[in-house]
């Protein structure tokens, strides 16, 4: 399916500076996107809506272990060629190392964590087959 640009306004915007190459990565957190996995090599993600009511009902952490393979094992590879994993972290535009968001590391917390992490032509893609651009405005 077709990319659908999206243009965040400057004012939605925030900074980060990269602990490893200093350098100020600018992005925007979508609320309410989960459960989303990162790409293992760039700033692109997967966000799996489809499943909503049923993750919804998931209690325990083995359960959302089970879900959160399931999903990663039915997402598509990224354009880049690397995987989207829950446990991977959002990493730089920059260099390409992890970056000191806080995010919960595994379970039930990590599936359900809705703060999506994009970035300047990131790329979200969805289980249903469509992918936004995101543009961040200076």
């Amino acid at each position: 399916m077709p990319r659908t640009p999206i243009t965040i306004p400057a004012i939605e915007v925030k900074e980060i500076v990269c602990p490893s190459c200093a350098a100020v990565a600018r992005y925007h957190v979508i609320k309410q996107q989960w459960p989303h996995l990162y790409c293992t090599y760039c700033h692109n993600a997967y966000v799996e809506l489809g499943n909503h009511p049923r993750l919804k009902g998931i209690s325990t952490n083995f359960f959302a272990k089970k879900a959160m393979q399931l999903i990663e094992g039915e997402a598509q590879l990224c354009r880049c060629g690397g995987m989207f994993l829950f446990r991977t972290r959002v990493h730089c535009v920059h260099c390409g190392e992890p970056l000191p968001f806080a995010m919960p590391n595994g379970g039930r917390a990590r599936m359900r964590y809705s703060d999506l992490i994009v970035f300047d032509g990131s790329e979200v893609r969805f289980d249903d087959g469509q992918s936004n651009l995101y543009h961040l405005d200076t």
